[in-house]
């Protein structure tokens, strides 16, 4: 059960990166300048990153296969079998995207997201379609 307690560990830095990342997006929403943008836009990004990075390194992999054998007769609908079959499941699918790639969506869509406040409160699309 050890692996568990480090999995859960480790999920946890993951999660409250996320945490970060989601409030600084609803304070951008909310009440962020305009001004901010680009600042926020680098933020978050690096944010993205550092959160990715932990999740698809070698080492939440490793995590993942020890915890999954500490689970292994655990009923597979427990709370302990059902995180890490997640967390397989999640690694697989992220460990295909760049660390670069991930960060530089979320740096993008955080700087889109001024220009689609006005194109939208103006209804011109054709504002928001460069970005």
């Amino acid at each position: 059960m050890k692996k568990l307690e480090e999995l859960k560990s480790h999920t946890a830095e993951i999660v409250n990166l996320n945490h970060a990342t989601a409030l600084l997006n609803w304070d951008q929403q909310t009440n962020m300048p305009p001004g901010g943008a680009p600042a926020r836009a680098n933020q978050l990004a690096t944010l993205s990153k550092l959160s990715h990075q932990m999740f698809v390194s070698d080492e939440m992999g490793e995590l993942i296969e020890a915890a999954a054998r500490d689970v292994a007769q655990m009923d597979p609908d427990s709370d302990d079998a059902s995180l890490v079959r997640v967390a397989r499941r999640d690694y697989k699918q992220q460990r295909k995207l760049p660390s670069e790639f991930v960060a530089e969506f979320s740096r993008v869509t955080a700087l889109a997201h001024g220009t689609w406040v006005k194109a939208r409160a103006d209804d011109d699309f054709e504002y928001f379609r460069p970005t």
